[in-house]
């Protein structure tokens, strides 16, 4: 498929208003879990485990319920003596008393004790393999408020850094295609910061659900130099991304980095809630859209400058708008680094 349809494919299903939750979705998700569940085979061992609860039960209450000496008079009294057994809590309350009711015991303690010991072992292996899944960027990502960073590039620990001070303990999941140990070295770089970690092209739906974009606070899309990705098709990329997220989403916050400023107008038509260039505001993409207006006040107070005039507030700062901004006349436009031609 070529840039330009995927482009088109995406900008339609974002018009479409994305995936809403729908009966038939529901029915899915919970098939998937039921075939996720079922591949481990846990299903298997549980009705093992329970099934041989209900079958050694029932058969010492057969064996025993002719002998009062035992206790076990009743189906409740079998099921009881086999979970309290198997449990290895030892009430004494019940107990067989004939000789074929203590094979019979003895026969399950046993068996009890190796399928115990079998259940106990695939649960742990099943968590083992999800932290490994996670460590490798595998597994799905099952979140709920929290932030979405897709791309990665020198200035993204900056990303991270703002965001360590905007989250307030909130996960932040990484979508890119690093390297499992690169990924390693990023989190214990941010010890404080719950990082989470997804590998993948960040431009397609699939792999931006499996960070769950659609349930998170804010996406942020930086110019994504990972994986092999170079810097020639990035706000390209970036673009695309921004429409998946969209198409998913449409109510998801999205700030995006740019590494050209004319990519803004692309980037605004896909309904980007900030753009920036990329580069040293970089560090300022959070969950606050006027984080940059913030600093540029800030550095601009500190250098005696005013953005107000009289008893009127500062206006709003614009960082390198578009060519086709329009410069009014109670605007001010200060040029850093250029010079600006007078018309």
């Amino acid at each position: 498929m070529s840039t330009t349809t995927k482009i088109d494919a995406a900008r339609e299903s974002a018009r479409r208003g994305g995936t809403r939750l729908t009966a038939p979705t529901l029915v899915a998700s919970l098939r998937r879990v039921a075939r996720e569940t079922s591949r481990s085979g846990l299903v298997s061992l549980f009705a093992a485990f329970f099934g041989a609860i209900v079958a050694f039960g029932l058969i010492v209450w057969a064996m025993e319920r002719t002998d009062p000496a035992g206790g076990i008079s009743t189906p409740i009294d079998g099921l009881w003596w086999a979970v309290v057994t198997l449990a290895t809590v030892g009430y004494g309350d019940t107990y067989p008393a004939s000789a074929l009711g203590k094979a019979a015991a003895m026969a399950f303690m046993i068996g009890g004790f190796v399928l115990s010991a079998i259940v106990s072992g695939t649960v742990a292996s099943i968590f083992v393999e999800r932290r490994i899944r996670e460590g490798k960027g595998l597994q799905d990502i099952r979140l709920k408020g929290h932030f979405v960073v897709c791309g990665w590039n020198v200035h993204a620990d900056a990303v991270l850094d703002g965001l360590e001070a905007e989250s307030r303990g909130a996960p932040i999941v990484l979508i890119n295609g690093l390297e499992p140990e690169r990924f390693d070295a990023i989190r214990s770089a941010h010890p404080d910061v719950d990082l989470r970690f997804v590998r993948g092209d960040h431009t397609l739906e699939s792999v931006l659900r499996k960070a769950s974009v659609q349930q998170c606070r804010s996406c942020i899309l930086l110019p994504d130099e990972s994986g092999g990705s170079g810097e020639a098709n990035a706000d390209e990329r970036t673009r695309l991304a921004a429409l998946a997220v969209k198409s998913i989403a449409r109510d998801v916050a999205v700030r995006a980095a740019i590494l050209k400023a004319e990519s803004e107008q692309h980037l605004r038509r896909a309904e980007v809630d900030d753009v920036v260039l990329h580069g040293e505001f970089t560090g300022f993409l959070s969950d606050s859209s006027g984080a940059i207006d913030d600093f540029i006040k800030r550095k601009f107070a500190e250098a005696a400058i005013d953005l107000g005039s009289g008893d009127k507030p500062a206006g709003k700062a614009r960082l390198a708008p578009g060519p086709d901004y329009v410069i009014g006349g109670t605007d001010v436009a200060f040029v850093v680094g250029g010079s600006v031609t007078h018309g």
